[in-house]
């Protein structure tokens, strides 16, 4: 605050010592005799309040106070007119006069005697001093001269002698002045030179940094023109890639469809033959066993085309969800009858912990979990031998069901552990190509997951076994909007 009240006054000050009319040099010099004419107008001022004070205490005679009050009002007119001329017309000029006429009153303001060789020697070597500040430091000389030849005349003209030492003093002051008023104009000038050469850097660096923003600026419209026009590019590719996938999605879905008709024929009619040798053994066991393996053969294809259906419905934005309250126990159940004869045949035993309260109902597609699971107890049958699959159930939270499906079997490799949630891809142990399977199963499995909310985890340690952990929320919310590939997320 106190900051913001003093900036003006300072501000004004500075406009009051300007000089309007010369540049250089003699601008510093009128500003300095700015200063001076300011000073004497504001102790003429003084000296004129308190000479009233002193007339009105009675101290001087009357005669005598009104002399030296009009001697100080002149004083202050001449300041003020010497401070117009020097302002507005010349500075030479006003500089001149103003020490002519301050050597007039020095040597008019006291006695003779004391002019010459008494206490007014000192007041004359104020203007000696003054002439090389505010006109030239030559004109000290000329100054320290003039005081000389008046001082002489006056004692002269008093039956005086000449003061000699007085005269050598103003000489030898002069000098003193001439050499320090001219080392100052020569730092001055020197000061003036480096600024004029910053300016002049100052202004080469600002061409040159704002000819260097303009071809920044030109830079980054053609970068952007190009990021435009690249996003643009891309923007088209990816919507050609998309048009492109659904096409293909779309193939695949109704080629599966096509395929799936002929080879339910083919396994039926193997089913009926197989049946009727059974039946009324009229077909030789050689060719039973044939027809044994173009049924498991056409089952296996069936079940290859199904996973590929399945994988293509996803990804074409065809599958739609069914929610339904499950009781676990009775969803248990339903998964032993189906899974079980496949966990025996390779001489596995299956084991349940149920964590979950009895009759725990949960809100899911009871469909695509139990393929999910299904897909999962099967991985689990084929790649582990007499070995124990265990159905781990708990519920980690209120509102979350862990499904854990751990097998003592051959495990995966830490660097495939990932990648087995790819379509078509299959952990390489060293033993996976032995066992039949396209590759699909945990990538349905796993799109799957996501759909309903959840998702599916695995850790594995080859030779020790595989744990698949798929968690799910016990209420799903409802769908507003159709799925769309950004929900198909893999694991």
């Amino acid at each position: 605050m106190l900051k913001q009240n003093i900036n003006p006054i300072i501000l004004y000050a500075k406009s009051l010592v300007e000089v309007r009319n010369d540049e250089g040099e003699w601008n510093r010099r009128g500003r300095t005799l700015n200063v001076i004419l300011l000073a004497f107008v504001a102790i003429s001022l003084l000296s004129m309040l308190t000479n009233w004070g002193n007339q009105s205490g009675r101290s001087l005679e009357g005669d005598e106070a009104q002399l030296t009050f009009i001697i100080i009002a002149l004083s202050a007119v001449s300041n003020i007119t010497l401070y117009y001329v020097n302002t507005y017309y010349s500075v030479k000029h006003a500089a001149s006069a103003f020490l002519m006429i301050l050597i007039a009153l020095l040597f008019f303001a006291d006695d003779p005697t004391q002019t010459v060789w008494g206490r007014n020697m000192i007041p004359l070597a104020i203007p000696i001093v003054m002439a090389g500040l505010i006109l030239n430091p030559n004109f000290s000389f000329l100054v320290a001269a003039i005081v000389s030849v008046v001082s002489s005349i006056l004692a002269i003209v008093t039956d005086q002698s000449p003061n000699a030492f007085g005269i050598i003093s103003y000489f030898a002051l002069a000098l003193i002045s001439w050499l320090t008023t001219r080392n100052l104009e020569n730092a001055v000038i020197d000061l003036n030179v480096v600024n004029k050469e910053l300016d002049e850097r100052v202004n080469q660096r600002t061409k040159e940094l704002s000819y260097t923003n303009n071809l920044l600026e030109q830079e980054r419209l053609l970068l952007e023109e190009r990021v435009s026009q690249r996003t643009a590019e891309i923007s088209d590719m990816n919507t050609h890639l998309i048009q492109m996938s659904r096409i293909k999605d779309e193939f695949l879905a109704s080629m599966s469809h096509e395929l799936r008709t002929p080879l339910n024929a083919i396994i039926g009619y193997s089913e009926g033959i197989m049946e009727e040798a059974e039946m009324f053994n009229t077909i030789d066991e050689i060719v039973v066993d044939d027809v044994s393996k173009i049924h498991t053969s056409g089952r296996h294809l069936l079940q290859i085309i199904n996973d590929i259906l399945d994988i293509s419905k996803l990804e074409a934005n065809q599958t739609t969800i069914h929610l339904a309250p499950i009781n676990m126990e009775a969803f248990i159940n339903k998964l032993l009858i189906t899974i079980e004869p496949a966990v025996l045949k390779q001489n596995n035993e299956l084991v349940i912990e149920n964590g979950c309260d009895g009759g725990v109902h949960f809100v899911s597609d009871e469909f695509k979990l139990t393929q999910i699971m299904l897909n999962l107890l099967s991985n689990a049958a084929k790649f582990t031998f007499d070995g124990t699959i265990t159905l781990k159930i708990e519920e980690v939270d209120k509102d979350t069901i862990n499904f854990s499906i751990i097998d003592t079997g051959v495990g995966i490799p830490e660097h495939a552990q990932q990648q087995i949630f790819l379509p078509f891809r299959q952990a390489e142990n060293g033993q996976s190509r032995s066992f039949d399977g396209s590759g699909l199963g945990l990538a349905i499995s796993s799109k799957l997951a996501t759909i309903l909310s959840g998702s599916i985890s695995v850790s594995s340690i080859v030779g020790e076994g595989t744990t698949f952990s798929l968690v799910l929320p016990k209420q799903i919310l409802p769908v507003k909007r159709p799925i769309t590939k950004e929900d198909i997320i893999l694991a």
